[in-house]
């Protein structure tokens, strides 16, 4: 999973709670080292946009309670068929069909592109989880 991190004099530190929450719960030491690929990542706005909305689902709906942050994000581009693979695939003789969720990385798809998932998945959660919910809800919750 990527995480922002900000550089600093010497190093990086995590820039936000989910970083913070990967060095939590990885089984690293101080003192490991560890293999990394330095991105930059799209709009921080939209990005957290995203974030602020599963952290928001996560804490309000009983459907997501327990869930990470990127769990929620991929289930409801699968839910909603936004931005996914679709494979057919035999299961037990009858046909089927997978969708895979793909990833949202700076460097898989530009910022129109980005701001189009951003849009699906706000009219998804409002259409299957909460009836008012808009980019406009996140902006006004604070703290999320």
């Amino acid at each position: 999973m990527k995480t922002l991190w900000r550089f600093i004099k010497g190093g990086m530190v995590p820039e936000d709670e989910q970083a913070v929450m990967l060095v939590r719960e990885s089984k690293y030491r101080v003192g490991d080292v560890v293999c990394c690929e330095i991105t930059m990542p799209r709009s921080k706005v939209f990005m957290q946009a995203m974030h602020k909305m599963a952290r928001l689902l996560i804490q309000n709906t009983d459907r997501f309670t327990g869930w990470r942050e990127h769990d929620v994000i991929k289930y409801l581009q699968v839910e909603s068929r936004t931005c996914c693979d679709v494979e057919r695939i035999d299961v037990l003789g009858h046909e089927a069909i997978r969708f895979t969720p793909r990833s949202l990385a700076f460097d898989q798809m530009d910022e129109g592109e980005f701001r189009i998932v951003v849009d699906r998945l706000v009219d998804h959660v409002a259409a299957a989880y909460w009836p008012d919910f808009s980019l406009e809800l996140l902006d006004e919750v604070e703290g999320a």
